[in-house]
């Protein structure tokens, strides 16, 4: 696509983060691919940071969702293990938690059996002061609700 700077045309500029959004994409898939190759079929755990990346370049990208729902699975064994010492792994994350279950309702064949988003909201009732789980329930679809 378009290499030239950013600030020279606006439009040239979103075809530019456009195909930075691609090549995130190319590499979130061949990252899954290579988990599946290798017999394992759960998605590698991301870290904090690589979320933060994922959300940043493409939130809104259905891609995402087993990095994100392999993400929540590890901040919920991070706070069941007894044994681990490593709590700071998977700290809490609602802008993941969050983006996860606006997926789901734009992608409702994504969620599956609703598990994951109980698992969201269970997470979300644990930060208790906060309205995370006010904020997160309002996004859960009637049938998943029900």
């Amino acid at each position: 696509l378009f290499q030239t700077h950013p600030s020279s045309h606006p439009r040239k500029s979103v075809f530019v983060e456009f195909e930075k959004d691609q090549r995130l994409n190319v590499l979130c898939r061949k990252r899954a691919g290579a988990n599946m190759a290798a017999g394992d079929d759960s998605t590698a755990v991301p870290s904090s940071s690589e979320v933060n990346t994922l959300l940043n370049h493409s939130a809104y990208d259905p891609a995402i969702v087993p990095q994100l729902e392999s993400y929540v699975r590890s901040e919920i064994s991070a706070l069941t293990d007894p044994f681990s010492t490593d709590t700071a792994k998977s700290p809490y994350h609602f802008d993941c938690n969050r983006t996860l279950i606006k997926l789901y309702q734009f992608f409702p064949h994504l969620a599956g059996d609703g598990g994951v988003t109980s698992l969201v909201l269970f997470l979300a009732l644990l930060e208790f002061p906060s309205m995370d789980y006010v904020a997160l329930t309002c996004l859960v679809s009637e049938k998943v609700r029900g």
